[in-house]
């Protein structure tokens, strides 16, 4: 992050609210309209450098449990009243963590790759098939216009083309190397959910090392898995709140952050509050909160190719360990919740087709919402 501090264009990023100024009066959008998303990375399985768990941590193959990276898409609205469903995307579709729970019902929208990334097609499905269909049950709910604009960064898993795949939304970028400087979910949103999710943790395991039949920290640490991390995630996510998600937008639209408290000092008041939990609760004498910044702050850090090599041979070593047993081709089987993720799938492509075929939009909108109304829950 520093070093994307030190390269952004600080000239742009002054320039950028008026041009967002005139692009609102234009478009007639209210704060409620106005939403960010961004992606950011997180090692759901690291402790804090200065606790005998990290010390202790355990390699396969190379591969080190804290470089267990997934990432995530979040954001909102500049009303702060609207927080997109998480989407994560991890490295394996099916671990073993997950058997026996419906992946449609996870508090989070699952996705996975090989990388853990999100890709450009991933990007256009959630927009089209999440993003689009949600905002429209807000504007709905909340008596307005359904028209919304959504503002991007410029990674290249954001397609220029996205704003032509639903009329109703307006999709406009930064400008290159702002990112670090205005992006509202850049500015602490992520950095307090962040450490919302450390926090979340720890009090889980004070809770799994002092209940009716407790278990060690070591322990706790070596059975803590992604289902785990996916429910922390979620209400780490829910504890962000809308004066949170409102201060974020303090350098594009400055009114919407009036008289709220300052994002960092929330985030120092958590890491303090992780710290006193660490030392007094699960016995981690020698953390302390520069330690516990530190490790919020290397959610941010990049894997070096030896990191990727490393993953990619833990996931081939695993994948058989991981991945949830395939039934038979000849054996008859139940209707099950795989059935439904297949069947869901193709549905989301086949709806995909249609928008991609149909030079009439309004048409293509209709068939999808007709299909959503059939095959969703």
């Amino acid at each position: 992050m520093l070093g994307e501090t030190a390269s952004a264009d600080h000239e742009a990023a002054a320039r950028y609210p008026e041009t967002l100024k005139r692009i609102v009066e234009e478009g007639g959008y209210t704060e409620q309209q106005i939403f960010n998303v961004d992606e950011t990375g997180l090692f759901w399985k690291r402790m804090p450098t200065q606790t005998y768990l990290s010390h202790k941590e355990t390699t396969q193959h190379g591969y080190t449990v804290s470089k267990d990276r997934l990432t995530l898409l979040l954001g909102g609205n500049a009303k702060g009243d609207f927080k997109v469903k998480l989407m994560l995307v991890y490295r394996s579709p099916n671990p073993r963590a997950l058997k026996g729970h419906s992946q449609q019902s996870l508090p989070v929208i699952w996705r996975a790759n090989k990388k853990a990334w999100i890709t450009k097609a991933l990007f256009e499905e959630w927009f089209s098939t999440c993003f689009c269909p949600a905002m429209e049950q807000y504007c709905k709910r909340k008596n307005i216009a359904y028209k919304a604009l959504l503002i991007l960064d410029n990674p290249p898993g954001h397609p220029i083309t996205l704003g032509q795949f639903n009329e109703s939304v307006k999709v406009t970028f930064l400008p290159p190397n702002t990112t670090s400087l205005i992006q509202p979910m850049d500015q602490a949103i992520i950095g307090t959910f962040k450490a919302y999710y450390l926090r979340e943790t720890f009090q889980q395991a004070i809770a799994k090392t002092t209940d009716d039949n407790p278990i060690s920290l070591v322990q706790f640490w070596k059975n803590y898995n992604i289902k785990n991390a996916i429910d922390n995630i979620a209400n780490a996510w829910q504890k962000v709140s809308e004066n949170n998600m409102r201060a974020g937008w303090k350098f594009i639209m400055p009114h919407c952050a009036n008289n709220l408290r300052d994002l960092p000092a929330q985030i120092q008041h958590v890491i303090e509050e992780i710290t006193d939990m660490g030392i007094n609760k699960l016995g981690m004498e020698d953390l302390d909160a520069e330690n516990v910044k530190e490790m919020i702050e290397s959610h941010s850090e990049e894997l070096i190719n030896e990191d990727l090599l490393n993953l990619d041979q833990h996931c081939a070593f695993v994948d058989e360990d991981d991945d949830d047993e395939q039934p038979s081709r000849n054996k008859k089987s139940d209707f099950s919740n795989k059935d439904f993720e297949e069947i869901f799938s193709m549905v989301e492509t086949l709806k995909q087709k249609v928008m991609d075929a149909d030079p009439d939009t309004d048409r293509s909108t209709r068939i999808r919402r007709e299909m959503d109304s059939i095959f969703l829950p």
